[in-house]
């Protein structure tokens, strides 16, 4: 997996206390096999003083074939405390394998 893009909510945005979010990122299958609506993007770690390991794996929503881009969404809540909250999320094949160390995504934000 190839990290390609924040969509929605880039680094060092400035959420609002309890704000709901859709974070939304691209990455690219760099492997040899098509991904399936089985892979999943799961909550890695961090965001300490956020319910984001609460978040439900968000599955693929189509085919990826090797070379091809997918966009994929975490729903989030900000925190009401203020100050910066890094979270990991890292996407699961469809055997229940994370993939390997630095391969994740990440989302930086601040609360006022």
């Amino acid at each position: 997996m190839k990290y390609i893009a924040d969509v929605t909510i880039p680094d060092g945005y400035v959420a609002a206390h309890g704000e709901v979010m859709k974070k939304t990122w691209t990455v690219q299958n760099l492997g040899p096999c098509t991904w399936n609506q089985n892979y999943a993007l799961i909550y890695g770690w961090g965001g300490q003083g956020t319910d984001w390991n609460t978040a439900q794996a968000a599955h693929l929503s189509k085919l990826v074939a090797p070379g091809e881009n997918i966009d994929i969404t975490v729903p989030l809540k900000a925190p009401s405390t203020p100050g910066e909250y890094v979270g990991t999320f890292k996407l699961q094949n469809d055997k229940g394998v994370n993939f390997p160390p630095g391969q994740q995504l990440t989302i930086d934000i601040v609360v006022k």
